[in-house]
């Protein structure tokens, strides 16, 4: 049996994003890449995504937007700055970046993680993501004590 799945750029896929969050529809995007580890794994997880005019990004929010340098990156909002600007920093990262609200091109409604599908929108995740935020000066010291303590478990 032939799979006829299509691969597509995200150049591709901005416009068909786009039209397919209009009017308040959602787009189920599968993660690539490991910036948003722990919460996401790329090639597993998969986000649902809306439309910035139907839900207003804010902090703890995560969201697909595209850089200055024209790459496409879904990352969490850890503070809303001043004229509609945005310091975003992915879950597996110690630094940060700012952006402003017209390089959003959708935000994350929930999210599949090992078969479950989790809500942006309950206090339990906005507590957890709180949390995780608090710990991004240390997340190298996390995740190196983290992969010690795996390799001692195997």
């Amino acid at each position: 049996m032939e799979n006829n799945k299509r691969i597509y750029s995200f150049e591709e896929l901005i416009p068909i994003i786009k039209s397919s969050i209009v009017n308040h529809g959602v787009f189920p995007l599968s993660v690539t890449g490991s910036s948003m580890t722990p919460t996401l794994y790329g090639n597993r997880d998969i986000v649902h995504l809306i439309s910035p005019d139907y839900k207003a990004p804010e902090k703890y929010d995560i969201v697909l937007f595209k850089r200055t340098d024209g790459r496409i990156v879904l990352h969490r909002i850890i503070k809303k700055l001043p004229e509609n600007r945005f310091l975003i920093n992915g879950d597996s990262q110690s630094w940060t970046e700012e952006i402003s609200a017209s390089q959003i091109i959708a935000v994350t409604k929930s999210y599949n993680k090992n078969g479950k599908t989790i809500s942006c929108n309950t206090t339990a995740y906005k507590l957890k993501s709180a949390l995780w935020c608090s710990t991004r000066k240390i997340r190298p010291f996390i995740f190196k004590i983290s992969s010690l303590l795996k390799g001692r478990i195997k």
